[in-house]
């Protein structure tokens, strides 16, 4: 039986009218609307970032949402639009010492979300302190992920993605690492760091998007494009996924 969908009420701020208003979107597809399992086999996008986006956790990036309308048959620059007021009704709110309301049916996981943002700012100061430490990109690189598919960012050459990683924005960073590392085959961190010839916890802070060391982000980047290339010519979206590790893996 599938999981009842996450309750959303418009009143708990923009992240959760934005998800209903999604939710409507497929729902007007009707037996025509792909599945979540669906999009994400088709688009390379992890399906838990695809259901952040659907459960109002998080504001879709650019490519998760274009995978989204295209499914569902909506008008991509209407949705984009869509999701430029959105981020602009947040930053008024954050502007303003606002918060999105509380929900007692969402309050576990608003603390999650809470503990997420947290996290996330942790890594962006992290990201900062590296970044001033590291020369400036190539001016010939691309900016950022928002624009590129994951087989788009992986065919770029290394250097030109290893600049990209650097200045991209903690979500889309992540997204990018969780997605190649499962279609590296979810190695373990410590197998990673033995065939990077890096630390751990470099390895765990690149990953997260923490550590953007251009060296540490070009040793991991190389290994798992390596291993992702051994594996990917015997994989097809029909394929079942490789488990996720446990923690007893990492």
């Amino acid at each position: 039986m599938p999981r009842r969908p996450t309750p959303l009420d418009p009143e708990d701020g923009p992240k959760s009218r934005f998800a209903i208003a999604l939710r409507q979107l497929r729902d007007r597809a009707g037996f025509d609307a792909k599945t979540i399992d669906q999009i994400a086999a088709e688009s390379d996008i992890p399906r838990a970032t695809l259901y952040a986006a659907m459960r109002g956790q998080r504001i879709p990036t650019v490519p998760v949402l274009r995978a989204l309308v295209r499914a569902w048959h909506g008008d991509a620059g209407e949705w984009l639009t869509r999701r430029t007021e959105t981020e602009q009704e947040l930053e008024r709110l954050r502007l303003e010492g606002k918060s999105e309301p509380w929900h007692p049916a969402l309050s576990l996981q608003q603390a999650m979300v809470g503990l997420g943002t947290f996290v996330q700012q942790v890594g962006e100061n992290a990201a900062k302190a590296s970044r001033e430490a590291s020369p400036e990109p190539d001016p010939g690189s691309v900016s950022s992920t928002a624009d590129l598919s994951f087989p788009e960012l992986l065919a770029l050459p290394e250097d030109v993605l290893v600049s990209t990683l650097i200045n991209a924005n903690d979500a889309d960073a992540q997204d990018f690492w969780i997605t190649l590392r499962r279609r590296a085959g979810y190695p373990r961190l410590r197998d990673i760091a033995d065939g990077a010839n890096v630390a751990f916890h470099v390895v765990a802070d690149v990953t997260k998007g923490f550590d953007r060391t251009p060296t540490r982000v070009k040793a991991v980047l190389r290994y798992l494009r390596e291993r992702r290339g051994q594996l990917d010519d015997a994989w097809t979206p029909n394929d079942p996924e490789p488990p996720e590790p446990s923690r007893e893996d990492e």
